[in-house]
């Protein structure tokens, strides 16, 4: 449904400041919330480029299981990088409201994100052509971030490597993964750590990008063979240090994991699983 025709998608629901004013459960919202889009005559490359990539994953996911839902998937996958690469634009220069709140930093990473997952569900060379004519710049950076909305080049260098062997792509994976798990590197260092272990890359959703890094490095020494002894132990460890201390071994003795263990939060800042219905964070008190 968000995606009617080949050049038109929609990226958000509702308005960023009405609904952060709300404090209630989605089915108790009476307030007016309009839907956005981005079209030919106002694109958003990032947007589309991200639904693309999610389309192709799907596709793969369900070719066996769903063969007509997946042919469907495809067909949207393959619209939707088309629209990202013709019309090429910044998402929340069109969908401004979004601006205050996801405001995007480019759409090039997200472009060949796009044209990555379709070259890994259909194995066509185009896309394989794509990637690899517009790979370059991302080949050769040094990435601090990590895998995360507004940025897709960690996960690109991943593919790059396991897709083509890509030499510039393998130096610049492993270069991050150093920067996560080393405690310090002669290039600049590694990535702050807390007094209790975590990796603490932003203030914003400080376990997501630890959570993400460990996964991609277990990701990378499962999928590494001949990887060096030393660079597996060291990805390993990181990944389990990080985790575990998600899970409670942290100053806090608490998980950060729901209803895990024996301490978790209370008061998650969510307004659905708070389930208020008079619009009012004290009431329930949890």
């Amino acid at each position: 449904k968000a995606h009617p025709r080949p050049n038109v998608l929609y990226g958000q629901k509702g308005r960023g400041n009405s609904d952060h004013e709300v404090w209630v459960p989605y089915e108790f919202a009476t307030s007016d919330r309009p839907s956005f889009k981005i079209d030919a005559s106002c694109p958003g490359s990032d947007l589309a480029g991200q639904a693309s990539a999610t389309m192709s994953i799907g596709y793969m996911l369900f070719k066996d299981k769903d063969p007509v839902y997946a042919a469907t998937l495809l067909k949207h996958s393959r619209e939707l990088f088309d629209f990202a690469i013709t019309y090429q634009g910044k998402y929340s220069d069109c969908i401004t409201d979004a601006i205050e709140f996801y405001s995007s930093g480019g759409y090039k990473d997200e472009q060949l994100w796009a044209s990555l997952w379709l070259y890994k569900a259909t194995r066509e060379q185009k896309y394989k052509d794509y990637a690899i004519a517009n790979s370059r710049e991302f080949v050769k950076k040094f990435m601090v971030w990590s895998l995360a909305w507004d940025t897709c080049e960690v996960g690109n260098m991943y593919l790059m490597a396991k897709l083509f062997e890509d030499k510039d792509a393998i130096y610049q994976m492993e270069n991050a993964l150093e920067y996560w798990s080393a405690s310090g590197l002669s290039n600049g260092g590694s990535v702050p750590r807390t007094p209790g272990g975590l990796a603490f890359l932003s203030a914003w959703g400080v376990l997501r990008h630890s959570n993400v890094m460990s996964y991609l490095a277990l990701l990378y020494v499962d999928t590494t063979p001949g990887l060096a002894d030393d660079k597996k132990k060291r990805y390993i460890n990181f990944a389990k240090s990080q985790i575990d201390y998600v899970l409670g071994n942290n100053p806090l003795k608490m998980s950060y994991l729901v209803g895990y263990g024996e301490k978790w939060p209370q008061r998650v800042h969510h307004r659905n699983a708070h389930g208020s219905s008079t619009n009012d964070m004290s009431r329930p008190d949890a």
